[in-house]
């Protein structure tokens, strides 16, 4: 909630349309490479998969170029997102790959 309502007073509309767009658009990636992974038991067709995912990533690409134009902060603040996720996901893969025995929990 806090962050909404910073990015409300921090940027216009118009901006944060933008954002919210990028931001499907990673997700969309993501669906791709979770499609790729899953290809075998989903029944996926690679040709369509890799298709999609190099359109998506274009669209994503323009979008990037123009969010940068437009609103640097906005492709500032994106990137600062993805650093934040990405390193979220890796200390939490840490964790669930630890021995056992050496739970921080456990004494």
């Amino acid at each position: 909630m806090a962050i909404s309502l910073a990015l409300i007073l921090a940027f216009p509309l118009g901006a944060i349309a933008n954002l919210a767009g990028v931001t499907f658009l990673i997700a969309y990636l993501a669906v791709f490479a979770a499609h790729w992974r899953l290809r075998k038991s989903a029944g996926g067709i690679r040709l369509l998969i890799v298709l999609g995912a190099v359109l998506m990533a274009g669209v994503l690409l323009g979008s990037l170029v123009h969010l940068g134009r437009e609103q640097p902060a906005g492709l500032l603040l994106i990137c600062l997102m993805l650093i934040i996720c990405a390193a979220s996901e890796w200390l939490i893969g840490r964790q669930e790959h630890r021995p056992p025995g050496n739970s921080p929990t456990q004494e």
